[in-house]
C-alpha cells in the first residue's frame, strides 16, 4: 500500500431500466491508501499543472465485478460497491447522497470534497497478483 490507511467513500452509478433515471449507491470502504500526484507540463511559454490520484483498496469481500454489481438486484447494490470509470471516490467517510437534485448532483459532490474526490478513470484488478496484500488500484 502506498501510505497510510484511510476509510474511502465510492458512488456507484446505475441506471434504473423502469425509471430510466441514474441512481448512486453509496458505499464506505476502509483499508485503503491514498496518493495525490501533481504533474506539471510545459509547451512553449504556458506551464500547466495537474493534480492526480492513486487509491488502492484492499481486497474487500464486499466487491462485485461491474457485470455481476450490474445484475444485482438494488438491495444487493446498496449492500456491496463496484470499481470503474464513471464512478466517484472520495478520501473520508462522507454521507452525502447523490440524488441528481440541487445540491446532492454528482457535479456538485465532486466540487465540495476536491481534491479529495475525483471521478474514477482507470481500474486494474490486483487481488489475485500478490500473494498477500491483493488489491484494487483506482486511478482519477
Amino acid at each position: 500500500m502506498l501510505g497510510a490507511y484511510e476509510p474511502t467513500t465510492i458512488w456507484n452509478k446505475w441506471r434504473d431500466p423502469s425509471t430510466k433515471k441514474d441512481k448512486w449507491f453509496r458505499h464506505i470502504v476502509l483499508g485503503c491508501s491514498w496518493q495525490n500526484q501533481v504533474a506539471r507540463t510545459v509547451s512553449g511559454q504556458t506551464a500547466s499543472t495537474a493534480t492526480t490520484a492513486r487509491v488502492l483498496i484492499a481486497d474487500n469481500p464486499a466487491y462485485l465485478s461491474p457485470a455481476t454489481w450490474d445484475s444485482a438486484g438494488e438491495a444487493a447494490k446498496r449492500c456491496s460497491f463496484t470499481l470503474r470509470p464513471g464512478d466517484i471516490v472520495a478520501r473520508g467517510e462522507h454521507d452525502l447522497d447523490i440524488t441528481g437534485e440541487g445540491d446532492n448532483t454528482a457535479a456538485k459532490v465532486l466540487e465540495t470534497l476536491k481534491p479529495d474526490a475525483f471521478k474514477i478513470s482507470a481500474v486494474s484488478d490486483n487481488t489475485q497478483a500478490y500473494r498477500r496484500g491483493g488489491h484494487y488500484h483506482v486511478e482519477g
